[in-house]
């Protein structure tokens, strides 16, 4: 009775939700999964066809001290068991907590989130009904049994195929560690910049209100001194009380701006950039002054790749240093990224690199002589310069400088050097996309609304799009608090 009861349940399931993430669990006893569940899981496959982008497989009550390869043992025997391709990130494998512990139980629940929102939903269409008698549920059980015995004694010969899982599952783990690392480095940095904004504000608050308390007192002083003052006396005073009260009312504005608006984050002087007359290669093989870009405009990349730029950073360089290469004269700031003639990053204090963009976080080296840059030749063809020498000089602090920033890409030649537009490094969060669409439900309409501002045109692109990245991070932070 309870398997048709459960088969009715199933069957009830997928028709109310047929596009959907499925999450099998199996339960398990001394470590070893029950045959029961197999054989169960099995029955729903067949009538029920799952897809792999959409299934999650838990292994339930785990003891936290098991064998150093049990993870990459389980993934292969499942393989065996449910004749289905099983990687990493589709299985989760979760601790025996103790339930009145609250900080194992948020535990579990990260651990479940992390995997959950690397599904995506798929519709799932009845081929068969699920057949599962309760004398066939013996009999497939034993089969299972079977197939356990079989693989057990036969384990020391998949030993190299055990490794080769585990070592997958365990840099699945160590990805998502960092990942979730970066991602919280963000957005405690946000809320640093803000804290850092915020006080600055309110010093400048209490400036203008002492400053207020001041003109209010010398007001007080001249409306005092009229009463005993002279004709010409008086006209004077009245002249200076007038303008008092003019200075007072813009005061009182300036404070009335300040209490009103939400504190922004400065990022003013931190952004990598180039001084202006740095020269932008362009897609159709001519240079412009980065001074004079404009949205819109299309230059070219690594690989002779052609990128819109979709605003033009513009900042000072705020007590900064410039540096040059060889026989440039200092062009850029110290972050600035360029790229080797092997692909990878470098600049001349990586740490700043990461400071300015945390995803970036142990992709950046530092760049020394000798080190070979990818550059362009005068006939668009790539080629390599070699680091001879570094040159650095300080540079007045209002001193103007830009950065490109492009809508696909990431890289631009400047100077004839293939620079990176500081672009957020996405494939280091790629958990952090999927899962917004768990935030979506409170936050489409708020979300919708920058959208559509952003695409608006107008000359105040680079403030829409940092309001919605704004907006997004502070949701995503409000998430993780909450759960």
């Amino acid at each position: 009775a309870r398997v048709n009861i459960n088969k009715r349940e199933i069957d009830h399931a997928f028709t109310q939700r047929p596009n959907s993430l499925i999450i099998y669990v199996f339960g398990q006893q001394g470590g070893r999964m029950r045959d029961e569940d197999a054989v169960a899981f099995n029955a729903i496959n067949k009538a029920y066809p799952l897809n792999i982008q959409s299934l999650l497989l838990v292994v339930n009550g785990l003891p936290a001290v098991r064998p150093k390869d049990y993870e990459g043992e389980v993934m292969l025997m499942l393989q065996d068991i449910i004749q289905l391709q099983v990687a990493p990130e589709r299985v989760c494998f979760l601790n025996h907590i103790n339930r009145e512990n609250i900080q194992e139980r948020h535990a579990l629940r990260k651990q479940l989130l992390n995997a959950i929102v690397e599904l995506t939903p798929t519709e799932h269409i009845k081929a068969q009904d699920i057949h599962l008698k309760v004398d066939e549920v013996e009999m497939l059980k034993k089969q299972i049994e079977e197939m356990t015995k079989t693989f057990e004694t036969n384990k020391i010969e998949f030993q190299h195929e055990i490794r080769e899982h585990q070592k997958r599952y365990d840099e699945l783990m160590e990805n998502q560690k960092n990942e979730t690392d970066s991602l919280r480095r963000i957005i405690e940095r946000q809320q640093e910049e803000a804290a850092e904004t915020r006080l600055s504000q309110e010093d400048r608050e209490r400036e203008l209100q002492q400053e207020m308390e001041t003109m209010r007192a010398d007001h007080q002083r001249l409306t005092e001194q009229l009463a005993t003052a002279s004709q010409e006396q008086a006209r004077q005073l009245q002249a200076a009380l007038q303008a008092s009260s003019q200075q007072q009312a813009e005061l009182m504005r300036q404070l009335m701006q300040i209490r009103s608006q939400p504190p922004q984050v400065v990022t003013q002087g931190k952004k990598s950039c180039f001084v202006g007359g740095t020269l932008i290669r362009m897609a159709d093989g001519t240079d412009k002054s980065i001074e004079k870009i404009q949205v819109g405009d299309v230059v070219l990349g690594a690989e002779n790749q052609s990128h819109v730029v979709i605003f033009l950073d513009v900042e000072q360089l705020n007590g900064r240093h410039l540096h040059g290469i060889n026989d440039f004269p200092p062009f850029f700031t110290s972050e600035h990224v360029f790229f080797t003639s092997d692909g990878k990053m470098s600049s001349i204090e990586p740490q700043d690199s990461e400071n300015e963009e945390p995803s970036l976080r142990g992709l950046v080296n530092a760049l020394q002589i000798n080190d070979e840059l990818q550059g362009l030749d005068q006939n668009r063809r790539p080629s390599t310069i070699v680091v001879n020498q570094l040159n650095c000089t300080e540079s007045d602090s209002t001193t103007t400088v830009y950065n490109v920033v492009l809508d696909s890409g990431h890289t631009y030649y400047a100077n004839g050097f293939c620079v990176f537009d500081m672009f957020p490094n996405l494939a280091q969060y790629p958990r952090m996309f999927k899962f917004l669409h768990l935030l979506w439900q409170s936050c489409a309409t708020q979300i919708d609304s920058h959208f559509d501002d952003i695409v608006t045109p107008g000359s105040d692109d680079r403030l829409r799009l940092e309001k919605l990245a704004d907006f997004v991070q502070q949701a995503i932070s409000s998430y993780l608090s909450k759960n």
